[in-house]
């Protein structure tokens, strides 16, 4: 038998091996073998495909061209190598998700990839990042560190980063005006009322507001 080398995915029976991947030495009078069965002891994936690696290739039951196989003593030799089988290239894929804005640039992400159906095949990432934290429409994200894991990963190389792009929109914040209590006189502007009255809820990441602009409905005496 000769070498083959393939990449995985492309069968796993007898048939995706061909029956003329022979050398024949022996052959008189310009006779010829029409075609051979040939075999090996590489298992098959869950898909059904033969799993990467390198493996025995053997020949057996020659038949066809115009040699009369009662005529030889026939030796089948296993190929020098055998069967070679390649990983094939897996392309890993990220959607992101939409956040609310938290000040970080962390970011969320679902995975898919391009595996032959049937196979077992989990994609992880360790990192995912906005390449800004502020809030906007469509901001690119960065994905490292994919693995694939499985029971039929084996067969894969896969890439390890990935980018997409994914929208941080406003978070809710409520700021209260506290109440005030003062004695007439102590002014009549807005300024008068101070810019610190007030609470917050919503902040996020540790962020503060300095002040606020506070008004009233009160109106103003003759004096002011």
């Amino acid at each position: 038998a000769s070498n083959q080398t393939k990449t995985y995915g492309f069968g796993g029976t007898s048939a995706s091996l061909g029956a003329s991947g022979v050398m024949s030495s022996g052959l008189v009078n310009g006779e010829t073998i029409g075609a051979v069965t040939l075999t090996t002891n590489d298992t098959t994936s869950t898909s059904g495909n033969y799993k990467v690696g390198t493996y025995t290739l053997t020949p057996s039951a020659a038949t066809g061209g115009t040699f009369d196989p009662n005529n030889y003593t026939i030796t089948y030799d296993n190929a020098p190598t055998g069967l070679t089988v390649n990983q094939l290239g897996l392309t890993v894929s990220a959607t992101g998700i939409n956040k609310s804005y938290d000040g970080t640039k962390a970011a969320t992400v679902t995975l898919s990839d391009n595996h032959i159906a049937g196979d077992t095949v989990t994609d992880a990432y360790t990192d995912a990042s906005f390449a800004s934290p502020k809030v906007a429409n469509n901001i690119a994200v960065s994905v490292t560190g994919i693995s694939i894991s499985g029971a039929d990963a084996g067969n894969y190389s896969a890439n390890t980063t990935a980018s997409t792009k994914a929208d941080i929109t406003a978070a809710a914040l409520t700021i209260t005006a506290k109440d005030q209590t003062q004695t007439y006189g102590f002014g009549g502007t807005s300024a008068s009322l101070g810019t610190t009255g007030f609470t917050s809820s919503g902040l996020v990441n540790g962020e503060t507001i300095g002040g606020v602009t506070l008004t009233t409905n009160d109106t103003l005496s003759g004096s002011k």
